[in-house]
């Protein structure tokens, strides 16, 4: 929004009472925003707080469990008994009887919100606020197919990537299933669709399943697609199909006489199978190759039900392309996970041999493909109580209770926000990994008290919403992004520069997921160094290492080397 809209939203703001600003900013921001700058904010400061917080989206949310109110609530108290009478009937079209003023005021305040719409309109307008606070009208869905165009520009593949490319297709040759793995930013999904590409090349005909957890995998995966398809096939058509956020199989979709590639979510699919959908088990019995993104998901149950039911439906002619870059579940050290992926891709693992059997690692920083790391560890120590230490040694990894705690403690929290601040008149742009939603949302506020725009994105977001974020972060329009587990895949934003790793993990995994979002090296796009700041914890000399530690002690080493030679019985790595 522009400078003009904002003042005009500003100035409304500005005409709540400070108790209402309050109420709707928290008490638990308040208090610990108090409680770091020594003082109150003024009224002014909360107007601000609530209207960066909220954006374009102030009017949209209604009272529910976790707040009694919300800022269109607020503003509708402030209109007289007939103006409320009056809006409603509007919205509703006809008129409305009841004259207490508490029924007028829910019925309101609940009223269902659709971006653009007549009637979000007229509230938008009834409290005197700015025209785009009633939001734009619904996106347009991407298409559930479409047929690509034949004109992109394309990129070649670097020369390790062709390696392993020309090894992959060499492998599924002879083999069934098959993994690539190589380090974050390096290129796995372009190598994907490349395997994909030249191995339709010579076909006039056939069905290629590609599947996903994340609807921004896919996306990413189908625009990668249409960059090259029409480079490598001599104008061969393709359809694209899209199964997943609600879109339906159709039959009469799959054509016989052109190559079909359907993208698409792995639960979606799961269900589907479970539920015996004939549609499916025809495609599935159509499928001539089955490419499975962060393929080291793959030892979930659904997934080994989708890859059973397809060599049950297809035999020797099934074929599965896993591309991962950590071939481990739990963590590479864990010979039993090793072991039962390698098992599941049949031992066939392709990873790069760039640097005459040394550590690849070196080699890809030194040609620029990834970033050199520069490792600061911040050590904040914890307290636990004794119950959740149980807890702790009956899960793999930090369970929620012990990550709401630490995402709520006030100490930690004023040292994070003070590091973010340091950061950010360093003129860097940190990515900050938070323990809760309520600690990412606590977060953003205290960074936009001191002045900083912030924003946080979390899974229970509306998905055009967290893209509008990304996209104000992507532009630099932002100045830190905050985020719950969202962007450990799916993000691709080069230019990110400082990771700050506040949700400590037991998980190698989940660590080197995090830590990819910043590996991108300048040859690709990316930055030449990227500060990772590790907020570090005691947790009373707790039994089990934290991630960070384990996986710095490894990377100089490279993990790919290691997983080489740490499981042999689980994996027939082959070096392209």
């Amino acid at each position: 929004m522009d400078n003009k809209t904002n003042e005009a939203a500003l100035a409304r703001l500005k005409r709540l009472p400070v108790a209402s600003l309050r109420e709707l900013i928290g008490r638990l921001t308040l208090r610990q925003a108090e409680s770091i700058r020594g003082q109150q904010p003024e009224k002014n400061e909360l107007a601000q707080l609530l209207l960066a917080r909220y954006g374009p989206i102030l009017l949209a949310g209604r009272p529910g469990a976790d707040s009694r109110t919300s800022p269109r609530l607020e503003l509708l108290k402030q209109l007289e008994d007939s103006d409320l009478r009056a809006l409603l009937s509007s919205l509703r079209g006809r008129s409305v009887r009841t004259r207490l003023r508490q029924r007028l005021l829910h019925d309101l305040a609940a009223f269902p919100w659709v971006r653009g719409s007549r009637n979000s309109l007229l509230l938008t307008r009834a409290l005197e606020l700015p025209d785009p606070f009633a939001g734009h009208s619904e996106d347009t869905p991407a298409p559930r197919s479409e047929v690509l165009p034949a004109a992109f520009e394309y990129h070649p593949l670097f020369r390790y990537q062709q390696h392993l490319v020309d090894e992959l297709l060499k492998l599924l040759q002879t083999e069934s299933r098959a993994m690539l793995s190589c380090y974050t930013g390096t290129g796995k999904t372009r190598m994907g669709m490349e395997v994909l590409c030249r191995s339709l090349q010579n076909r006039r005909s056939a069905t290629v399943l590609w599947a996903a957890h994340k609807a921004e995998l896919l996306e990413q995966a189908i625009d990668t697609l249409k960059r090259i398809w029409p480079h490598l096939t001599r104008g061969l058509s393709l359809r694209v199909m899209r199964y997943y956020g609600g879109n339906e199989l159709d039959e009469c979709e799959l054509a016989e006489d052109q190559i079909n590639v359907i993208f698409c979510s792995n639960q979606q699919v799961v269900l589907r199978l479970r539920a015996g959908d004939p549609n499916l088990i025809e495609w599935l019995g159509k499928t001539d190759l089955l490419v499975v993104d962060e393929a080291h998901m793959a030892l979930a149950s659904g997934y080994q039900d989708l890859l059973a039911d397809y060599e049950s439906i297809r035999g020797d002619t099934h074929r599965v392309l896993g591309l991962s870059a950590t071939p481990g579940r739990s963590d590479l050290i864990s010979a039993q996970e090793s072991a039962a992926l390698g098992k599941l891709f049949h031992g066939c693992l392709v990873i790069p041999d760039v640097n005459g059997g040394k550590s690849p690692l070196q080699w890809f920083q030194r040609n620029g493909y990834l970033s050199q790391i520069d490792h600061q560890r911040l050590h904040l120590p914890s307290r636990l109580t004794r119950k959740l230490r149980e807890q702790i040694e009956q899960e793999e990894d930090l369970p929620l209770a012990v990550l709401e705690r630490l995402g709520r403690d006030p100490r930690r929290n004023a040292h994070i926000l003070k590091v973010a601040a340091q950061m950010v008149r360093k003129g860097r742009r940190p990515l900050i990994f938070c323990c809760s939603v309520q600690q990412a949302k606590l977060l953003q506020d205290l960074l936009l008290l001191e002045g900083l725009e912030a924003g946080a994105v979390t899974g229970e977001m509306d998905l055009r919403d967290r893209h509008w974020i990304l996209e104000q972060y992507r532009k630099r329009k932002m100045q830190v992004l905050l985020n719950v587990e969202v962007l450990t895949t799916g993000f691709d934003i080069p230019h990110v520069d400082t990771l700050m790793l506040c949700r400590p993990t037991f998980s190698g995994i989940l660590y080197e997921q995090m830590v990819g979002r910043g590996l991108r090296g300048p040859r690709v796009g990316g930055t030449e160094r990227c500060l990772i700041v590790d907020f570090t914890e005691n947790f009373e000399r707790f039994e089990r290492p934290l991630a960070w530690q384990r996986w710095w002690e490894a990377w100089p080493k490279s993990r790919l080397d290691f997983l080489a030679r740490s499981a042999p019985d689980a994996w027939n790595t082959r070096q392209a």
